[in-house]
C-alpha cells in the first residue's frame, strides 16, 4: 500500500472500560514490603458480556509464589461477608514443629 500511496479506509475502534469508584484510591500499602510472605492479594473483575449481561471474576493471589490461590466466576455481584468466609478457609494450616 506504501507503493501505490493507498490508505484503509477502516478505523479501529477501541472501547475503553470506565471504571466507577466510589470512595477516594488508597495508596498501595504493601508496594514497599521487602517480606512478602503472608500477604495475599484478592481482586474483583467486572466483566461485560454481550447482551447485557456480567460475570464476576473473584481471584485470591499469593504475590510471593506467584500463584492463584482460588478463583471463581459468578453472576451475582461481589458479596464481601461471604468472600472473608473464604478466605478463612483457605488460610494454610500452622505446620507442627
Amino acid at each position: 500500500m506504501k507503493v501505490i500511496q493507498a490508505q484503509s479506509i477502516t478505523q479501529r475502534r477501541f472501547r475503553k472500560s470506565v471504571t466507577q469508584v466510589l470512595y477516594t484510591q488508597r495508596s498501595n500499602l504493601i508496594k514497599h514490603f521487602d517480606d512478602m510472605s503472608g500477604i495475599w492479594v484478592a481482586d474483583v473483575k467486572y466483566i461485560q458480556m454481550p447482551g447485557d449481561s456480567h460475570l464476576y471474576l473473584r481471584t485470591v493471589f499469593d504475590p510471593e509464589t506467584h500463584k492463584v490461590l482460588s478463583h471463581k466466576i459468578s453472576t451475582f455481584a461481589f458479596d464481601p461477608i461471604k468472600f472473608r468466609r473464604q478466605l478463612k478457609e483457605l488460610k494454610p494450616k500452622k505446620e507442627l514443629l
